[in-house]
């Protein structure tokens, strides 16, 4: 067939529009794949994203197998731990994050009170973490109440009903301590410590609770007396106070031929003058009774103490005998009781010098004790006998 110019003209532009044609048939299937691509990858991604809103927040990148995201309360970021880490410091994990509307219970034992739907984590003194989960945050201001609800603020009040106390002894009864309206029993820093007055006058109570956002409350103030359990200056009648023995030489309460301050003391005698007979062989106890309170710190025992006497022969010593089960005479009390030195006497008294005693509170604490200061001499050489002023027994400062 032979086609003549014309025919070959119009031949040739037909071929070029069918090539043309062809080119954007091929062009449009190409962007047809990449919109079906395209459309099966955000399918997938749907269907990760159902898949991680059914198990809890998606984590930001992922952890190797044994791995969890924990919260860092001292840096105050999550950092990567093995899971027996994580479940050492916190207890064991959780690996699925409650519903946004829900709260789930988690093992006392790790120290969680509750898994809340705030995204927050509430227990004592932790934080907590979770199995290929975000990190958690816990609010600004935590207050552990009822159930480990938390709170954005915290409330905490302190009343007391005591008005007086005891140096040295646990105010009783103990202040109601609330957190918004919770009483709270424990994690309580109490001012004075443990509640025991260690010092005298308008004493100041409060209370701080960690777990109530570290809040501090005044619970009130109460009136603690001077510590002096006893305090005897000879000056007046001496009520309580008792002489044992028949010899010759003995106690003399309230004379006025020596003393300390004032006009009076107690003294060794032969009769009313501070001399004794020291041809005369004699004993004899000056003694009280007294009532220690209950303490936990220790008391001391002062008193003002002349009489240079004669050494180990003529002198004095002094003692605390339980008054349960002993009997008191003018004879030398057992050793076993003896407080103090073991005698008091020589040059060193010619005049009035102040003795101190220590005395444990866990030996004297609660117990009613007998005090008594013994005078011996023997029948030969002698100089000036005991004389004691100005006695006190008190809880330490």
């Amino acid at each position: 067939m032979k086609f003549n110019l014309v025919e070959l003209s119009i031949l040739k532009i037909l071929l070029i529009v069918g090539i043309v044609v062809q080119a954007f048939s091929c062009s449009a299937d190409l962007k047809d794949a990449e919109e079906a691509l395209r459309d099966a990858q955000e399918a997938r991604w749907e269907e990760k994203d159902d898949s991680s809103s059914s198990n809890g927040p998606s984590s930001s990148s992922s952890l190797p197998d044994g791995y969890v995201l924990c919260f860092n309360s001292v840096s105050g970021s999550c950092v990567s731990v093995s899971v027996a880490m994580c479940a050492a410091t916190h207890g064991t994990p959780v690996d699925v994050c409650p519903a946004s509307s829900s709260s789930v219970a988690v093992s006392s034992s790790s120290g969680v009170s509750s898994l809340s739907s705030s995204s927050s984590v509430i227990l004592t003194g932790y934080e907590y973490c979770q199995i290929y989960s975000s990190c958690i945050e816990t609010p600004e201001v935590t207050c552990l109440i009822a159930g480990g609800t938390p709170v954005a603020s915290c409330n905490l009040t302190c009343s007391m009903s005591a008005t007086t106390g005891i140096y040295g002894t646990r105010i009783t009864p103990d202040p109601i301590v609330e957190c918004n309206d919770f009483v709270v029993s424990s994690g309580i820093t109490w001012t004075p410590t443990n509640l025991i007055p260690t010092s005298s006058g308008s004493v100041a109570v409060s209370a701080k609770v960690a777990n109530c956002n570290n809040a501090t409350a005044i619970c009130g103030t109460i009136e603690v007396p001077e510590p002096i359990i006893l305090s005897e200056d000879f000056e007046g009648t001496a009520p309580g106070w008792y002489v044992l023995g028949s010899n010759i030489n003995k106690w003399y309460i309230g004379g006025t031929s020596t003393y300390y301050l004032g006009s009076k003391s107690a003294y060794v005698s032969s009769g009313t003058a501070y001399t004794y007979n020291i041809s005369s062989t004699s004993t004899s106890n000056l003694y009280t009774t007294i009532d220690f309170p209950p303490s936990t710190i220790d008391f001391t025992l002062s008193f003002w103490y002349k009489g240079e006497a004669e050494g180990i022969y003529d002198n004095m010593s002094v003692y605390l005998m339980p008054t349960s089960g002993t009997t008191l005479t003018s004879a030398v009390p057992n050793s076993s009781y003896l407080i103090g030195e073991s005698h008091y006497s020589g040059a060193t008294y010619r005049d009035f010098v102040k003795i101190t005693i220590p005395l444990l509170a866990v030996t004297y604490s609660e117990k009613r004790y007998y005090l008594v200061f013994h005078w011996k001499n023997d029948g030969s050489y002698g100089t000036s006998p005991a004389a004691i002023d100005n006695i006190e027994i008190k809880v330490n400062p």
